[in-house]
C-alpha cells in the first residue's frame, strides 16, 4: 500500500513469518501542556511522553507492538491501515508541529 508519500509492505514467508515495512511514514511531534505528541498521519497511531525523545520511543515501540498483535489476531495489518482524520492532518501540519519521517521493519513469527 502506497499512501501519501508513506509505503507499507505486509508479506508472509514461506516459513510463516511475517514481514513488515513502513517507509517514510509522516509522523508529527507536538507539546501539550507538559506533555509531547507523536502522531502519525499516514496511519493514524498516537503516543505521548514526558519529553519529546519519550513521545518519539513510544511511538516506534507502540506501533511495532500494534502492528504485532494485528498480526497475531487478524493475520493481517489492514484494521491499522487508518489515515488521521482531515481535522488532525490539518493541526498537526502546523508552522509549530515537528514533522519527522518514520521507518519501521519487523519481522514476527505468529
Amino acid at each position: 500500500m502506497q499512501n501519501d508519500n508513506a509505503t507499507v509492505v505486509h508479506a508472509l514467508t514461506t516459513s510463516g513469518k511475517h514481514i513488515v515495512g513502513i517507509v517514510d511514514l509522516r509522523v508529527t511531534v507536538t507539546q501539550e501542556g507538559d506533555y509531547w505528541y507523536a502522531q502519525g498521519l499516514e496511519i493514524d497511531y498516537v503516543a505521548q511522553g514526558d519529553s519529546i525523545e519519550a513521545a518519539k520511543e513510544n511511538f516506534e515501540v507502540g506501533l511495532a507492538s500494534t502492528l504485532h498483535e494485528n498480526l497475531k489476531l487478524h493475520g493481517s495489518i489492514e484494521p491499522v491501515l487508518i489515515p488521521a482524520p482531515v481535522e488532525v492532518w490539518e493541526e498537526r501540519l502546523n508552522p509549530e508541529a515537528s514533522a519527522k519521517r518514520f521507518t519501521h521493519i519487523s519481522v514476527c513469527q505468529v
